[in-house]
């Protein structure tokens, strides 16, 4: 049970680091709108 909640915040984290790096490259291509 602990080894699967390790995985899925594992798996969080990665989504959330994908969303951050997205977000960035936007902002520098001036595509993100706030």
């Amino acid at each position: 049970m602990r080894e699967q909640l390790g995985r899925a915040k594992d798996k969080v984290e990665l989504l959330e680091h994908i969303c951050d790096t997205n977000d960035a490259n936007l902002r520098m291509t001036g595509k993100i709108i706030d």
